[in-house]
């Protein structure tokens, strides 16, 4: 149990593997959970239906929860801070829905397109940073090297 805890830590570093390891599960286990809630709750009626969400609730705060700490230890990796989850996940998605609502506006369409662009430049370089960038080699401020195995003195 003490193993799955480390899935829920913002503590420590991730490797690239690791770190796409989780988000791969994490995605396949959702899918199985959606697929598997909407056809229980088809079955079962309309009722269920507007049930569904309200059940999913928990899971999906879990699931945000643990992709966070995957991206947060991933940065450590990197030896960023966690804040960089801000511009990499906060600011994308802020410029998107601002894009969104400017593009409505047909003389804002040009400056509704410009910002669409810096936010898929800003997830591009996230997933860069945090997906395909080694990272530090050593220890840093945030731990040792996830690649390199702690020497141990044996007496």
């Amino acid at each position: 149990m003490e193993r799955l805890g480390v899935y829920f830590s913002f503590n420590g570093r991730s490797s690239r593997l690791s770190f796409w390891r989780v988000q791969l599960v994490m995605l396949l286990i959702f899918a199985v959970l959606l697929i598997g809630g909407l056809g229980a709750a088809m079955a079962a009626g309309g009722a269920a239906v507007k049930v569904l969400p309200l059940l999913f609730l928990p899971v999906v705060a879990a699931f945000v929860w643990i992709y966070a700490a995957n991206g947060v230890r991933r940065l450590h990796d990197r030896g960023k801070t966690g804040l960089w989850l801000v511009v990499f996940w906060g600011v994308p998605g802020l410029l998107g829905q601002m894009a969104k609502e400017i593009e409505k506006d047909q003389q804002l369409l040009l400056l509704g397109l410009l910002l669409g662009l810096i936010s898929l430049g800003l997830s591009i370089w996230a997933l860069v940073e945090i997906g395909f960038l080694g990272g530090q080699s050593g220890p840093n401020r945030f731990g040792d090297n996830p690649l390199m195995p702690t020497s141990e003195v044996f007496a």
